[in-house]
């Protein structure tokens, strides 16, 4: 189920149960409409670079144009949906940078949704917090160059829609394990095992426009998607240990 394409409907719920979670406890919802303005302000920034730039980015991802006329008609479709590619990627990076600046909030929701759940959550002080905003720099960074060569290499862009919705679904998936401590490359494979449940989850992150508004409230479903697998590892090993 972790790693299959049923999974993604999976993901997609588990969204709508963080939503839930969250109109069960509103004064969460005020401290998740700090990042909602970030996000914006960094869109509008994102959006101001990509009109006055936009014909010498699409000069540098598109072939030349063909002079056989026959493949004139082909050119334009791909430069077409490539210009739509672009937009829509175009949202992810100030999406990313909002989320940096908006990890403290994240924080303090998802160890809020870990302790409901728990009763108890791992105290992060602030220089912890600190810490968590480095670590997620890193993890944006490598986002962000995944999403880049996505677009720009042949055969990988036309999938660029989707491996943005997996990156990000990652992104709001990782709180709980950065506050136990794993690396980034054990968190990595995490996401990887579960990829069509992330992915799943990540589509609500790829909606243009909607997504700064639908993006905050994410933290809530992934810490849940998170804890949820880790529950349903516990339970496997728990089993395996009373079968010896």
């Amino acid at each position: 189920m972790n790693n299959s394409p049923t999974a993604v409907l999976s993901g997609i719920k588990t969204y709508l149960a963080g939503v839930r979670w969250l109109r069960q406890h509103p004064r969460y919802i005020f401290v998740l409409s700090i990042p909602t303005l970030l996000g914006l302000l960094t869109l509008i920034f994102m959006l101001g670079l990509l009109i006055g730039n936009f014909f010498a980015i699409m000069d540098g991802i598109m072939f030349a144009r063909p002079d056989t006329w026959l493949l004139v008609p082909l050119y334009w479709v791909l430069y077409a949906l490539l210009a739509v590619i672009l937009f829509l990627s175009s949202f992810v990076p100030p999406l990313l940078v909002s989320c940096v600046l908006a990890a403290p909030f994240y924080e303090i929701v998802s160890c809020a949704v870990e302790r409901e759940r728990y009763g108890k959550v791992a105290e992060i002080s602030w220089l912890q917090t600190l810490r968590t905003m480095v670590e997620e720099v890193k993890k944006v960074s490598f986002i962000l160059a995944l999403t880049l060569l996505a677009l720009v290499i042949p055969g990988l862009n036309v999938l660029a829609l989707f491996i943005p919705a997996f990156l990000l679904g990652w992104d709001f998936c990782d709180y709980p394990l950065a506050r136990r401590g794993w690396s980034f490359r054990r968190r990595l494979r995490f996401v990887f095992k579960n990829f069509w449940r992330v992915t799943g989850f990540g589509l609500w992150l790829i909606i243009p426009a909607l997504q700064f508004v639908l993006a905050p409230l994410a933290v809530a479903g992934g810490t849940l998607l998170t804890i949820g697998v880790l529950d349903d590892a516990d339970d496997s090993d728990s089993k395996l240990n009373a079968e010896k």
